[in-house]
C-alpha cells in the first residue's frame, strides 16, 4: 500500500526537477538575447552549471537520439534555407574546409592525443574524427551579431552541410581500426567515395518524389508535414545502406529548396519557414542544453584512473 505515495512522491519531484531546468532554460534564453552572448554558449555553459547542482536529473545523451533524431531536420533545414547560388560560386572553400580541413584537423588531433595522452593510433584518430567538425550555430550567430560579411557565413554554413559526413566516415573508419587493429588507405578511399555517391543519389531520388508528390497537393498543414518527415525519408534509407546518410538529408534538402517556388504557395511558404524557424530553434536549443546537463557524467567517466590535473593538461 506504501509503494503509490513514494512513486507519487517521486513523480512530484521529477516534475518539479523539469520545471526547474525549462525555467532556467527560458531564462538562459532571454539573457542571451538581450547580451551580444550566443544562445548556443550560455546553453552549454548554463546547462553545465544545472548538472552539478543537487537533485539535478540524471541526463545521458544517446547517440542514436542524435544521429537519427536532432541531426536530419537540422541538416535538412540548413540545406533547404541555403543559397544554392551562393554555394556554387563558394565551392573550392567549403570543400577545401568540408574535406581538407576536417581531415588535416582530424589527423593533427590524432598525433597529438598519441602524443600527450599515450592513446593508441586508431584511438586517437578516432578522437580526431569526433572533434574535427565545426558546429555551424555559435559562428553564424556570432557572425551576424558582428557583420561579419555575408560571404563569410555562407562559406561556414556551407562547410557545415558537408563537414559532418566527412568526419562520420573517418569516425567509422577510426571506430574500425580500434576493434580489428587493420587499416587500409585504399580500402577507406574506395569507401568514401561509394558512400558519398550513394548519398547524393538517395538524395536527389528524395527530392525528385516529394517535389512531384508536393506539387500535387494544395494544403499548407499536409505540406508541412511531408517536410518535416522529409528528411528522415533521406536519411534512413541512406543509413540503412551504409552510404552518407548526412548527404542524402542535405542533397534532399538543397534540391527542394531550390525548387520550393514552382511547389508551394506564398501563403503556405510562410507558415512552413515560420514552422521551421521555431522548430530548429528549439531543437538546438534542447541539444545544448543536453550536452551541458551530461557535462557531469562525462567528467566521471573521464576521472576513472585520471586525476584532475592529468584531465586539465589534456583538455
Amino acid at each position: 500500500m506504501s509503494a503509490l505515495p513514494l512513486a507519487s512522491e517521486g513523480g512530484h519531484h521529477l516534475d518539479l526537477v523539469l520545471l526547474g531546468v525549462l525555467s532556467a532554460v527560458a531564462l538562459f534564453l532571454v539573457v542571451a538575447q538581450r547580451t551580444t552572448l550566443p544562445y548556443p554558449i550560455l546553453l552549454v555553459v548554463g546547462g553545465g552549471l544545472l548538472g552539478f547542482l543537487p537533485g539535478s536529473p540524471d541526463t545521458a545523451l544517446a547517440p542514436d537520439v542524435v544521429l537519427v533524431i536532432f541531426l536530419p531536420p537540422l541538416l535538412y533545414s540548413a540545406a533547404f534555407f541555403s543559397s544554392l547560388r551562393d554555394l556554387r560560386d563558394n565551392l573550392r572553400p567549403i570543400s577545401m574546409l568540408a574535406l581538407g580541413l576536417v581531415l588535416v584537423t582530424t589527423l593533427a588531433i590524432g598525433v597529438v592525443a598519441h602524443l600527450v595522452m599515450d592513446l593508441p593510433w586508431a584511438a586517437a584518430f578516432t578522437l580526431g574524427a569526433v572533434l574535427s567538425p565545426t558546429d555551424p550555430v555559435a559562428a553564424t550567430a556570432i557572425a551576424g551579431r558582428s557583420g561579419a560579411p555575408r560571404r563569410f557565413v555562407t562559406v561556414v554554413e556551407g562547410e557545415a552541410l558537408v563537414n559532418d559526413a566527412t568526419a562520420l566516415i573517418a569516425y567509422r573508419f577510426g571506430v574500425a581500426a580500434v576493434l580489428t587493429g587493420s587499416f587500409s588507405l585504399l580500402d577507406a578511399l574506395g569507401t568514401f567515395a561509394y558512400s558519398a555517391a550513394g548519398g547524393v543519389a538517395i538524395g536527389v531520388l528524395v527530392g525528385v518524389l516529394i517535389a512531384k508528390l508536393r506539387a500535387a497537393i494544395d494544403d499548407a498543414p499536409t505540406e508541412i508535414t511531408i517536410s518535416l518527415l522529409t528528411p528522415y525519408f533521406a536519411y534512413l534509407p541512406a543509413e540503412a545502406l551504409g552510404v552518407s546518410a548526412v548527404l542524402a538529408a542535405v542533397v534532399a534538402g538543397i534540391w527542394l529548396g531550390w525548387r520550393s517556388p514552382q511547389l508551394i504557395t506564398p501563403n503556405t511558404r510562410m507558415q512552413a519557414f515560420a514552422f521551421w524557424e521555431i522548430l530548429v530553434f528549439i531543437m538546438n536549443a534542447a541539444l545544448f542544453v543536453l550536452v551541458g546537463l551530461e557535462l557531469p557524467h562525462v567528467l566521471e567517466a573521464a576521472r576513472a584512473g585520471n586525476s584532475d590535473w592529468t584531465l586539465a593538461l589534456y583538455g
